[in-house]
């Protein structure tokens, strides 16, 4: 006897959905970023994670007697959930490597610093000593 409500192809949309959403989300959110901004971007990924979550919360809660309409709707609202987790890789990435290259360029900048002043003290003392020598051998 067959007490299936839902199909196991259903079933497992579940999962496939999730990491469909995930890989459109990488390479839709990733790409519109550059067109509207890391910062927009990032908030968009947040606001379709909390639309995903929310959704499926209630859908949880409204759709708990109709097991077919519940499994389709989760579906769908783990995709949009993956959607937003997706689209955050690639900003979180650039981000990152954004703030590596500016600490490394900081460090770089210091590194040059130190070795412009050691060069100025380093002419400043050399310049003292041919004075020192000029007066030197004035006195002789």
């Amino acid at each position: 006897e067959n007490d299936e409500v839902c199909s196991k192809k259903l079933l497992h949309s579940l999962s496939y959905n999730v990491v469909m959403g995930v890989i459109f989300g990488m390479i839709m959110i990733g790409t519109l970023a550059n067109c509207i901004g890391r910062r927009k971007g990032s908030i968009l990924t947040a606001s379709l994670m909390a639309f995903g979550a929310l959704g499926l919360s209630a859908g949880s809660l409204f759709f708990a007697n109709d097991a077919q309409l519940l499994f389709r709707s989760m579906s769908v609202l783990l995709f949009v959930f993956g959607v937003g987790v997706g689209g955050e890789y690639p900003l979180s990435a650039s981000s990152a490597s954004e703030r590596a290259m500016t600490t490394l360029q900081r460090k770089i900048e210091r590194e040059e610093n130190e070795r412009q002043k050691t060069l100025e003290e380093q002419a400043y003392v050399d310049l003292g000593q041919h004075q020192k020598e000029d007066k030197n051998s004035e006195l002789y």
